[in-house]
């Protein structure tokens, strides 16, 4: 265990030292609503849930999306491309972020000047998708998404090589400020969008490049410390904003770098180290982590044959990737009952009672009509229902066809099969 946690707002000078600290202020409440999600009416827009616990209608089979209404399953396996990314300023490049938790805003950006994308993020322009065309997220704003709330209407990211922003709609973008050389880069928020964690990280090329001061921001962009000043990076933030977690650093030499340690910490207790546990991506409850592994005691693989699972506070699940291929863990359901899967080309669901399931069988079971997909997730909807993905697909003819889409998925991908008992959550003391 970690010694008790606190924080407090501060101007970003002291980010250099470590402050006094604090109370933090009491959880906000409200929903978010409307904004970025206005699409089409066929995609059911989504307002906020104030951080409750709403499955909108995503109903009983699988995990709901938590925090955020949600629109209906669908009959069948769908594959929906998304359109081209077609702006006046923009030079032919552009890079898929994340999915908005009820799987209805897409964040991307797209290149506008050739540079280096981790200290000269003005070189692109933040978008969205929500149904239509892709819209910028501000007019004259450049950099690039980091962080989407439950139904997209708050959206965080760099601005420059040291500024930040958050956009919500109808509002003036907020410009989080920083100091040479510390850059604040948002990571995660709440389902509500206004509780936004992330990091002031050291961008100058230099000794302790890359090391990371974990921070709270509110929608106005005040700026709160978590304490006590050890080398850790935030990644998540609970979908009600009352957990955050990420995991420990440690620098040698010029740079930092990461070990196989998950901190989980609420402003209200202390602050909990698992050590030599998977941390990759987590549940939006913030239960499970997960990740492709070395066995423990190691650091993080490029690639590994294996795959774990783990559920706070004890539970590890080690399991094969499937075809025996190198596999990474891309996205987990709200409460970690699925789990996204790439291997190279393909693209795989998991659950505890149905194994793999490879999506672009799943589509050509339902009758899509392609020959082939080679198929690359980026990020799933909290419920699984929706993944978000790029590739090529290979059509009857031969012909090619390379771009961005939406695979929806039907509920009874999710179903667990005759004969099968529901125990409720994923077995992590079994092998697989």
């Amino acid at each position: 265990m970690l010694r008790g946690l606190s924080m407090r707002a501060a101007p970003l000078a002291l980010a250099v030292m470590w402050p006094p600290f604090c109370d933090l202020p009491p959880l906000p409440g409200g929903g978010s609503g409307g904004g970025h999600t206005g699409g089409n009416s066929s995609q059911g827009g989504a307002t906020g849930g104030g951080g409750a616990d709403t499955g909108g209608s995503s109903g009983e089979t699988g995990d709901p999306v938590l925090g955020c209404s949600a629109p209906e399953w669908p009959s069948k396996a769908e594959l929906l491309p998304l359109p081209p990314v077609a702006f006046d300023d923009g030079v032919g490049e552009a890079d898929l972020r994340k999915l908005s938790a009820n799987g209805e805003v897409v964040i991307a950006d797209y290149l506008i000047a050739r540079g280096d994308l981790y200290n000269e993020p003005d070189g692109h322009r933040p978008i969205f998708w929500n149904g239509g065309d892709w819209q910028r997220v501000d007019a004259d704003t450049t950099g690039i998404s980091t962080a989407v709330n439950c139904d997209g209407s708050v959206i965080a990211g760099r601005r420059s090589r040291l500024d930040g922003f958050i956009k919500t709609p109808g509002t003036p973008l907020v410009v989080l400020p920083g100091e040479e050389p510390w850059a604040p880069i948002p990571e995660a928020m709440s389902a509500d969008g206004k509780r936004i964690g992330g990091n002031l990280t050291k961008v100058e090329d230099g000794p302790r490049d890359g090391e990371t001061i974990p921070v709270w921001w509110t929608l106005a962009g005040e700026m709160w410390f978590l304490d006590p000043p050890e080398p850790r990076t935030l990644r998540h933030v609970s979908y009600d904003g009352s957990l955050v977690a990420g995991h420990r650093n440690i620098c040698l030499r010029k740079v930092c770098d990461s070990l196989a340690s998950l901190f989980v910490w609420s402003p209200t207790s202390d602050g909990t180290l698992y050590q030599d546990m998977p941390w990759g991506v987590m549940s939006s409850d913030l239960s499970t982590s997960t990740g492709a592994t070395l066995p423990p005691r190691y650091h993080w693989p490029l690639e590994s044959n294996e795959m774990s699972l783990f559920r706070i506070p004890d539970q590890l699940t080690q399991l094969p990737c499937p075809m025996g291929a190198a596999c990474d863990a891309v996205a987990l359901s709200s409460r970690g009952n699925i789990v996204l899967v790439n291997t190279y080309s393909h693209a795989y669901v998991w659950t505890a009672e149905r194994g793999f399931q490879d999506i672009a069988e799943l589509l050509a079971a339902d009758g899509v009509p392609f020959s082939e997909l080679s198929f690359n997730a980026v990020d799933m909807s909290d419920d699984g229902r929706v993944i978000l993905g790029s590739g090529t697909i290979t059509h009857e003819n031969g012909e090619q066809e390379s771009g961005w889409f939406r695979v929806l998925l039907p509920r009874r991908v999710y179903e667990i099969p005759e004969g099968i008992s529901d125990s409720g959550s994923t077995d992590v003391n079994a092998r697989r």
